[in-house]
């Protein structure tokens, strides 16, 4: 295996914020605990993480937001990204997702596909790609509750509320094997399972057990799942309920991309053999490959951090754009 380590950028917050007892914005401590987190299997896997501070771009418009976001990743030498799980609260009431946020994440997505960058997301990383690659569609993106409530399968296996847990309860219960995942036949994540999953459904998919706590989904409707293979994307694995939990780049891209519904970033921090192999196969792997072209092309040595003003001719006051808001999405 090559030695060298791919630069990873993960979507950060500097300054993450939730509401208290009496309804005031004040820091989240929560969101910088499960930032370290979500980056603790990366670096165990040889990974130089990159903080991606969403925070200090500027807002206004799309194609110039898109600009800074590929000076940023250039002077870094971007070879990955990680769409984090629930980075809007983890404890207290739940607050809005920011619109810059939401705004960054869809010029991310379309600076990642220029640049043919391995993708990874979690929980809300998924929901995020979903409503993208749909062209911000709201109907791609529902309630659990919604879509499995009155089926006689699967009752119970998801919380139905926000999961606005301390992150230490958060941990412990995402360490638990909260519900199964059927996992399709034909595509390489099936084959990685396979060497650690002995049971089989009857059709032949596997059945791996996944942690999760949240709230949406991607829409289960069949309509959805057509557009999602026409963007080359294809649903790989599904509870027991038909909620969509793993998303995975098609056998006619040959982009690495893939999304789990649930939580495998902290069952690989806690040492799953099954989940760290699946990171490091279907993301470190295809992401070392990346940086192994990089140095080829003369690129030795980039920060690990480095601020988006740098790119700006004039120093300017964020401007928060609206988009249709996804209250509570997670």
């Amino acid at each position: 295996m090559s030695d060298v380590k791919p630069n990873i950028a993960v979507i950060f917050s500097s300054n993450p914020k939730k509401l208290d007892d009496n309804f005031q914005l004040v820091a989240d401590e929560d969101a910088n605990r499960y930032f370290e987190q979500c980056i603790s299997p990366l670096n165990k896997l040889g990974a130089n993480v990159c903080k991606l501070d969403w925070t200090n771009f500027h807002y206004g418009d799309h194609e110039d937001l898109k600009v800074q976001i590929r000076a940023v990743m250039g002077a870094m030498g971007v070879d990955g990204i990680v769409l984090p799980g629930n980075y809007y609260h983890l404890s207290g009431e739940g607050v809005n997702p920011d619109s810059r946020r939401e705004l960054f994440t869809a010029a991310l997505l379309e600076v990642a596909e220029e640049k043919n960058l391995p993708e990874i997301g979690f929980c809300g990383g998924l929901q995020a790609k979903v409503y993208n690659t749909l062209d911000q569609d709201q109907t791609s993106i529902k309630t659990v509750k919604e879509m499995v409530e009155g089926l006689d399968v699967g009752q119970g296996e998801h919380n139905f509320e926000d999961p606005s847990t301390p992150i230490e309860k958060i941990s412990e219960e995402l360490m638990k094997e909260n519900h199964e995942i059927y996992l399709q036949s034909g595509n390489k994540l099936f084959e990685i399972a396979s060497e650690f999953v002995k049971s089989r459904d009857l059709d032949g998919s596997a059945i791996l057990d996944i942690n999760s706590a949240h709230n949406y989904a991607c829409s289960n409707d069949p309509e959805i799942e057509k557009r999602l293979e026409a963007n080359g994307l294809s649903i790989v694995g599904r509870a027991a309920d038909g909620t969509i939990e793993i998303i995975m780049n098609s056998s006619s891209t040959n982009r690495s991309q893939i999304y789990f519904q649930g939580h495998p970033e902290v069952k690989a921090d806690y040492k799953d053999p099954l989940y760290t192999e699946i990171i490091k196969e279907l993301f470190i792997v295809p992401a070392r490959a990346k940086a192994e072209e990089r140095i080829k092309e003369g690129e030795l040595e980039k920060p690990t951090e480095v601020k988006a003003s740098k790119f700006l001719q004039t120093p300017q006051t964020p401007l928060i754009m609206q988009t249709p808001s996804q209250k509570g999405r997670s």
